[in-house]
Formats: C-alpha cells, sequence, structure tokens
C-alpha cells in the first residue's frame, strides 16, 4: 500500500507561551499534519494531544484531516502513538541528563521501537555528531548514534544549517529519523518563518502527494475590514425592515442574501482559502506585517554579521538620537551624533557585530586573538624571542590597520607585554604599537588578575594582600574606636578584606586552568 502524505513540524518552544501561541498560526500556513514538540508551554487535553511523563515532549495532531492516535506510551522523556500506519515518537533529552540517564531513555526508545514499521523519530536530543553537521562528535552523539544503530531507520538532516540559535552562536540538536522505507521519498528542510523560541521550525513530508480531489465545500468568502464602507453598506440594506407573507425561513434566506449583497458592496474581497489555512481568531494583518519585518530584519542582520553594512541591519539607532538631562535651568537636550551609550540594550549587541571581525583577522602563525569587550590580547607562542617580536608586531599591524579603515583609535600608552618563559635568564622583548616601543614587563594586569613571566601568581598574590591591607586600613579609621573593639567590628574588618582576596585568587586559579 502506499505510504500516505503526511507533513510534520517539529520544534522546541522553550517553554514559551509567546512562541506555542505563535505555533497555532504557523501550522496553518505550513499545512503541518502533526507536530513534534519539545519544551511545550502548554498541551492540550484533548484526543489530538499526547505528552510524555516528563511533560517535555509532545505528539499534536493538528492538521484538518481525521487523524486518530492510538496505543499512546508516555514515557520519561518521549511519547509514543500510532498514527494511522506510522509509529510517531517525539523525544526531548535535556541537556543536564547524564550520560547514564541519556543512555537509559534511548535504549528505552529503542527497545520500544525495534521489530515497528512505519517509524517517525523527532526531537531535541541536544546532542552533537559530524553525522547531522556538527564541529565534532561528543559523548551523548556517540551514544546516541549507537543506540539507534539497531534500528532500520534513516537520519533525515540534511546540510549543516543550524536548528538552534542563541547569542550569535548556533549547533544542529533537533534531529529526524524516519524508516529506512518512509526515508526514500521524505523531504527535510529547516523554515524561515519567525518562531518566537531559540529553535529553528523543522518541517519534514513523508509518503506521497495525495491527488487533488474536486473541492466538495463551499467556498467561503473573505472580506478586508479594513476597507469597510458604512454608507454603501447602509445603502444596501435600505427597505430591509419587513418581510411580509414570508415564514421564518424564508425571512432568514433573505435577510443572508440582502446581507452578503451589502457586504460585497461595502468591502473588498479576499482571496479564496480552504479551511486547512483559516488563521486563528487573534490573527489579523497587523501581526503578519510585523512578523514579516522581524524576518526581514533578521536576514539583514544574519547577511550583515561579518560586515561592518549597519545601513543593511535597516535600523535607527544612529540617527535622530538625543540626549534629554536636568540643569538647573531647566530640561536640556543635545543631539548625539556618535557612541554608543553605557548601559543601553542594545550597544553591547552592536559592539559585537563590528568587533567580531577583528577577532577574525587572519595572523602570523601561532598567534591569536582574544578578545573581551574592548580589551584586546595577543598571544604568541614561539621558541624564539625574535621570531616571537615579528609575529607580534605583524599582529599588532594587521590589528591597526583594521582600526584605521574603521575609524577607531588604539591606546597605544596603555598596552603592556609579558613574556612568559620557563628560562632561568630573565630576558625581555620588545614590541612596536603605533610608534611607541612597549618593552615587557615582569608582571602585568589584564581584567583583574596579575599576570608574571612565570606564571606562579606571586605578583597577584601580593597585589590582592595589598589591596586588602588599604580596605582594612580604611575601614579602621572609619570605625571610631570607643569602649574596644567589638564582635561585629572584628568581623566587619575580617570579612571585607578576605572577600578582595578570595575573589580575584577564584579568577587566578581559572587562568592557571587554562
Amino acid at each position: 500500500m502506499t505510504q500516505p502524505h503526511l507533513k510534520f513540524l517539529q520544534l522546541n518552544l522553550n517553554h514559551c507561551i509567546a512562541a506555542q501561541d505563535l505555533l497555532q498560526q504557523t501550522v496553518r500556513e505550513l499545512s503541518a499534519d502533526i507536530a513534534l514538540l519539545s519544551e511545550p508551554y502548554r498541551v492540550g487535553e484533548s484526543g489530538r494531544w499526547a505528552k510524555a511523563a516528563c511533560g517535555k515532549a509532545a505528539i499534536w495532531c493538528c492538521g484538518s484531516n481525521v487523524l486518530v492516535m492510538q496505543d499512546v506510551l508516555s514515557a520519561d522523556g518521549f511519547v509514543r502513538a500510532r498514527i494511522g500506519r506510522n509509529w510517531v515518537y517525539s523525544c526531548y533529552l535535556a541537556p543536564s541528563l547524564s550520560l547514564e540517564r541519556f543512555g537509559s531513555i534511548l535504549d528505552s526508545i529503542s527497545n520500544d521501537a525495534r521489530g515497528r514499521q512505519g517509524l517517525i523519530i523527532g526531537g531535541d536530543f541536544n546532542a552533537w555528531a559530524t553525522e547531522w553537521g556538527s564541529t565534532r562528535t561528543d559523548a551523548r552523539g556517540r551514544i546516541l548514534l549507537e543506540g539507534f544503530a539497531n534500528l532500520s531507520i534513516s537520519l533525515l538532516n540534511v546540510g549543516t544549517q543550524h536548528t538552534f540559535r542563541r547569542a550569535g552562536t548556533g549547533s544542529v540538536v533537533d534531529l529526524s529519523y524516519a524508516s529506512d522505507s518512509i526515508a526514500a521519498s521524505a523531504v527535510w528542510s529547516v523554515g524561515v518563518a519567525y518562531s518566537a523560541s531559540d529553535h529553528e521550525i523543522v518541517t519534514f513530508s513523508v509518503g506521497r502527494n495525495r491527488h487533488p480531489t474536486a473541492r466538495t465545500l463551499p467556498l467561503q468568502k473573505s472580506f478586508k475590514v479594513d476597507a469597510f464602507n458604512p454608507l454603501l453598506f447602509a445603502e444596501s440594506l435600505e427597505g430591509l425592515t419587513e418581510c411580509p407573507n414570508t415564514n421564518a425561513e424564508e425571512a432568514a434566506n433573505l435577510i443572508m442574501s440582502r446581507l452578503d449583497e451589502a457586504c460585497v458592496a461595502s468591502m473588498a474581497q479576499r482571496g479564496s482559502f480552504s479551511r486547512h489555512h483559516t488563521p486563528v481568531c487573534w490573527w489579523n494583518e497587523a501581526i503578519a506585517d510585523a512578523r514579516r519585518a522581524c524576518l526581514r530584519a533578521r536576514r539583514l542582520y544574519q547577511r550583515a554579521r561579518h560586515s561592518l553594512n549597519f545601513e543593511a541591519l535597516g535600523l535607527d539607532y544612529f540617527r535622530d538620537r538625543v540626549l534629554l538631562y536636568d540643569t538647573a535651568a531647566g530640561p536640556r537636550k543635545h543631539t548625539i551624533t556618535g557612541g554608543v551609550p553605557q548601559g543601553s540594550v542594545i550597544g553591547p549587541t552592536l559592539w559585537n557585530v563590528m568587533y567580531d571581525t577583528v577577532l577574525r583577522l587572519d595572523m602570523p602563525t601561532d598567534t591569536r586573538i582574544v578578545g573581551f569587550a574592548d580589551d584586546i590580547a595577543i598571544v604568541t607562542v614561539s621558541k624564539d624571542i625574535q621570531q616571537a617580536e615579528e609575529n607580534t608586531n605583524a599582529a599588532v599591524f594587521r590589528i591597526l590597520e583594521w582600526m584605521e579603515a574603521n575609524s577607531l583609535s588604539i591606546a597605544a600608552h596603555k598596552t603592556e607585554a609579558v613574556l612568559i618563559t620557563s628560562r632561568k635568564k630573565v630576558e625581555t622583548a620588545r614590541i612596536e604599537v603605533a610608534g611607541c616601543s612597549i618593552t615587557s614587563k615582569p608582571a602585568i594586569k589584564y581584567l583583574g588578575v596579575m599576570m608574571d613571566h612565570r606564571l606562579t601568581f606571586k605578583a597577584h598574590l601580593q597585589y590582592t594582600a595589598d589591596k586588602a591591607a588599604k580596605a582594612t586600613s580604611a575601614i579602621t579609621r572609619l570605625m571610631a574606636n570607643v569602649g574596644g573593639p567589638k564582635q561585629r567590628s572584628r568581623w566587619l574588618i575580617s570579612t571585607v578584606p578576605g572577600l578582595q582576596i578570595v575573589v580575584p585568587n577564584m579568577r587566578a586559579q581559572d587562568h592557571m586552568r587554562v
């Protein structure tokens, strides 16, 4: 028998109410029959829904076709249901699961699916493997590959497009599997529709398209209410006050006919659409326009991400900016022509978009750039001091070129260098930065940590001890010594300097691990 055509939508809703509400409209626009959901905000109580025991995975028969779920199994990490001739599994394996628990859930899925025909398995597995486009294979990815190896299923994912995106990074964690007999005709893709979640919408179709059949339902008229003309509507209904010599049914038909004529005369008609595409009750053109604008801005941002083409972002952030402030003479305003205000919400994002390019500059051999906010550190590894100086100078020159090309400048007088070496003889290195000659020091301060040339962090301990002593001295001068030392005074004097030592030393330990 021919496999019936079914369209699946797969999405992790990230327990977001906005994503769940938007999903109701998305399944109609994409003509989806079945939705495989991870981390839903809520699950319906009707027979068209089935959820896992943990509530983190669900199956929703969202299409207009009458699809019945049978043999439902709600387990930890997945839910299974038989829909027609297909056995459908929706899974969610949280990243916090231990490897042992992760493998146990996969074994349960594998044992339940073994021997069944028409398998459809989809969900967020939070596993990495090069087989589905990840940059590497982690332990969870290996367990997943081994767990499904004994099933006659094929991976539907194609390409390396990320299914999860957050803070400029992404990964492929949403996977779709199908029986070998089904996978041959399956079509899998990552959608571009906005989902209000940090996961992308995944769609795939299985089976052959049904032959189009003649429409059995009458066409429903739809009107553009924004173009409603009340005068024409009232004119069309003139004289409709009484219906003499007619029974109730004839009167109702007459009224409906006149109302239909009035609507046609006073409003423009929309294009016809099937019942399957009927929008949800709260959907309107304003929401549709907002989503289209959001998608356009998102595409422009992705294209301009690795360039400085801020105009392509379509943002008005740099236009018509005014600073309002109060003075003794009253409120004043000042036009802002450049810069990003500290504390602005979008400021860090714009800075990252621009500054991301400098971190991708081509560097000499064994030389790389490490960035934190607007601080840049050049790390050069070499057995020869002269070679290390040449590589560092070349890296500095390329960074200065980038700065000049983007109307930025570097504080050369604030530049410091340290030569980390295990040689007994203490040596120094010299580099050139914008005409300034920088000589390496025995220790420098970077991101609050003193890094010395031996990486012993003795200089950092001395620095934090001096800082704690100054804090103790400042507190004792503020506290009056009346009646001798008290317990609360001792606690304050001992605690505050202690924080000055403990917190920076925790940072130093992190640097030592690196």
